[in-house]
């Protein structure tokens, strides 16, 4: 109802619009003012330029060219990322690292009222599948050890110590068996 006062569209006409007249006029500005390409002069302009260049590095001196041998510069980039590893790993984990995390190293575990402690010496030749072997039946745990006398430290039940004692005591694989 509104649409039906609008005037009707003309038709577009791609010959002679105002847009067409305009970019017309550009492009003859664009190539009025752009300079002929001189083959000739350009190489001319380039060659000597190249030839000036040539010259100057001959004429340097001879100890001008060695002082950076080649491998110079590779030595360089590794010294450079040495040293940044290096300020990363000084300045820089200290300061990422979480803090108050407590670590409770093998050997600093401590038996309680409900285990008993057992100080068993193992063969030099002894595996560690035969000590497994050994510890898994009696229901031992690895408190410590082996420490510089190759002593380790086992936690067995309470009840179960006196049946854990003999029973390592009789296997071929221990030297030694204490309270």
């Amino acid at each position: 109802m509104i649409m039906s006062h609008l005037p009707a569209k003309e038709p577009f006409d791609t010959t002679d619009t105002a847009q067409q007249r305009w970019l017309d006029h550009t492009r003859r500005q664009i190539e009025a003012s752009a300079p002929a390409f001189n083959e000739a002069s350009n190489w001319q302009r380039l060659s000597a330029r190249l030839e000036a260049e040539a010259e100057w590095q001959r004429r340097l001196p001879a100890k001008h060219s060695t002082l950076f041998p080649s491998w110079w510069r590779a030595l360089v980039a590794y010294g450079l990322g040495v040293a940044t590893a290096a300020v990363v790993a000084v300045g820089v984990f200290p300061l990422v690292t979480p803090r108050g995390i407590d670590v409770e190293p093998l050997g600093e575990v401590a038996t309680t009222s409900e285990t008993a402690e057992l100080r068993v010496v193992f063969r030099d030749d002894a595996t560690v599948a035969q000590i497994r072997a050994a510890l898994v039946p009696i229901g031992a745990v690895t408190v410590g050890g082996p420490g510089p006398l190759g002593v380790w430290r086992l936690a067995v039940p309470t009840h179960q110590a006196a049946a854990a004692k003999q029973a390592l005591s009789d296997n071929a694989i221990v030297d030694s068996v204490s309270e």
